[in-house]
């Protein structure tokens, strides 16, 4: 599902977590989820910058883990969706990953180095990162992790991600930034996929984080 900026300067492509399946189909309406709407509003200059162009991608099939977010199908549909919105705009792509989603992205920036195709996105917006996540050199590529510094959810625990921005950084020189996400509220539901994993009701932090990034080009 594609949501065009008002300003847009940017594409960003959302890769989901959970178990990757959203259920799009031809005559699904608006997204109205909080986590979807937040997103949403990097498209909106009343609520953001409005710089982004936000596209949903949806899987066909249940994505267990590492196996199949390493699948040669669920990566060959990823570079199908870059390439079809670099066309299509003629904007720089990033994607994000949340939570289980930025395995997609790990494994996919593993996919692109075999190929020597790294270019084919401009950068990473990584959030809520599973523990798992670790990059290997070489790479030189924009990443931003946003993280809850509350995130309750046992498989992905803010000191990981930190972590492995931290080993990052040691040899990708590109702009690198790491922010903790203060606001929000908690939820009493299962932590990974409510409440502060989830960011619930830190919509304005996390959109500034993301334009704050991007106004910066300069190394952090």
């Amino acid at each position: 599902m594609y949501y065009p900026g008002v300003k847009a300067k940017q594409v960003i492509i959302y890769l989901s977590g959970g178990w990757g399946r959203i259920g799009l189909k031809a005559n699904t309406g608006a997204m109205i989820d909080s986590f979807s709407r937040m997103l949403i509003g990097l498209t909106n200059p009343k609520l953001s910058s409005g710089k982004f162009d936000v596209v949903f991608m949806d899987s066909p099939n249940e994505l267990y883990w590492m196996t199949q977010r390493g699948s040669a199908d669920h990566l060959s549909r990823i570079q199908s969706v870059v390439q079809y919105y670099k066309n299509r705009t003629g904007l720089p792509v990033w994607l994000m990953g949340h939570s289980n989603g930025a395995l997609s992205l790990n494994a996919y920036i593993q996919y692109l180095q075999e190929f020597s195709q790294v270019g084919m996105v401009d950068g990473l917006i990584i959030s809520a990162a599973r523990n798992e996540i670790s990059f290997s050199p070489p790479l030189s590529m924009p990443m931003l992790f946003l993280h809850h510094e509350e995130d309750g959810c046992v498989n992905t625990q803010p000191k990981n991600s930190y972590a492995a921005y931290e080993r990052l950084v040691q040899f990708d020189k590109a702009n690198i930034k790491y922010v903790n996400i203060e606001t929000g509220e908690y939820e009493m539901n299962d932590p990974c996929t409510s409440g502060y994993h989830m960011y619930f009701g830190a919509d304005k932090e996390v959109t500034s984080a993301i334009d704050q990034y991007f106004d910066n080009p300069q190394k952090h």
